[in-house]
């Protein structure tokens, strides 16, 4: 478990310096409300903590992680994954200049050049990546906690693993609820679930950024 953890948070480091909005077609009334409401929340998200529990797929096997994100701003991301049954965790900070990850633990600690380090699993992320694309879809639908909408975009440039990914926000408190990324066969690379969202929570320090 330990191994594949590692070997995971590697995927994820490389994915982590990818990144990727666009005109929404014809909408509802109802529909395009809901969207400026989202739209509105989120422009001014200047941060945010949350878990996201998630799970990644492969042709014969299913391995589950818990993570605890904090994003600020556009260039500023914090991940820190583990296995349920494991006590190794790997951390993850990007402050848009390099990135670093360091694993508990151990003396395992690398630091990476990145101009450009947006992770797949983060909010602020999927907005920037959906204005940014020309191919968007948005729908809404039923979940187990009431109307949601999901937002679908592709990934431009295309990473060598994924090819689109879709958000669900609950209509009523917009906060996220699942983020999905599809792979090159458009089926689920990677599924999560948020939970203990933290809008523009003020318990985030800025040297939880530090990559030095």
């Amino acid at each position: 478990m330990c191994k594949r953890l590692l070997c995971f948070l590697t995927l994820m480091t490389s994915v982590f310096l990818f990144s990727a909005c666009s005109p929404l077609g014809s909408l509802s009334d109802n529909d395009m409300n809901i969207y400026e409401k989202i739209h509105s929340y989120y422009s001014k998200m200047e941060c945010y903590s949350a878990r996201i529990d998630f799970t990644v797929y492969s042709n014969k096997t299913e391995n589950e992680y818990q993570a605890i994100e904090k994003a600020m701003g556009n260039d500023k991301f914090y991940i820190k994954t583990k296995a349920p049954e494991s006590s190794l965790s790997v951390t993850t900070i990007s402050n848009g200049e390099k990135t670093k990850t360091v694993t508990e633990g151990s003396d395992y600690s690398v630091t990476l050049p990145s101009c450009d380090a947006q992770g797949l699993l983060f909010i602020n992320s999927f907005f920037k990546t959906y204005y940014a694309s020309e191919e968007t879809v948005h729908t809404v639908s039923d979940s187990q906690n009431g109307n949601v909408t999901i937002l679908e975009t592709t990934l431009s440039p295309l990473s060598k693993n994924a090819t689109k990914i879709s958000l669900s926000i609950n209509n009523e408190s917009l906060a996220p609820e699942e983020i999905t990324v599809y792979n090159l066969s458009g089926n689920p690379w990677i599924k999560g679930k948020f939970s203990e969202f933290k809008y523009n929570d003020k318990d985030i320090n800025e040297s939880v950024f530090s990559t030095d």
